[in-house]
């Protein structure tokens, strides 16, 4: 619905709705669903405050994955005590297993290496970041 030039919307659990008008102004009753806010020509209005809708949805955060070095790597698994276990896993692995920890010369943490080996030891997701921190730490 337009009233000077204003068009008033009602937003409620992701269905819009026209914003009724009561003697020439948006009207907050005659609601029997819960209302998340209304949309008044880009800004977000409810009964106490207006905030600014940004134009733009800002774009959603993607988790780094981190990566580093085989040599660091190895290292971090020594100095923590898991490199004869995961060298032990990777001697009863099949070939591909054994190619990928051989030369391998980058290793992400999302890797499907790393992650069959974190499965197969019984580590933590803080025993990786513990791996992957110290590794980063490493020259």
């Amino acid at each position: 619905m337009k009233r000077n030039s204003t068009t008033i919307w009602i937003v409620t659990f992701g269905t819009t709705t026209p914003l009724p008008w009561v003697n020439g102004a948006p009207s907050y009753t005659g609601f029997n669903e819960p209302t998340l806010s209304i949309l008044i020509n880009g800004y977000e209005a409810n009964k106490n405050n207006i905030v600014v809708i940004p134009d733009v949805v800002p774009a959603p955060i993607v988790p780094t994955v981190r990566e580093i070095d085989a040599r660091r790597l190895r290292i971090a698994l020594s100095r923590l005590g898991y490199l004869t276990s995961v060298e032990a896993l990777v001697a009863q692995a099949d070939a591909e297993t054994k190619i990928q920890w051989e030369f391998a010369t980058f290793i992400k943490e999302n890797f499907p290496l790393v992650q069959t080996i974190t499965a197969a030891l019984n580590l933590t997701k803080a025993n990786v970041d513990a791996i992957f921190d110290l590794a980063l730490t490493l020259i």
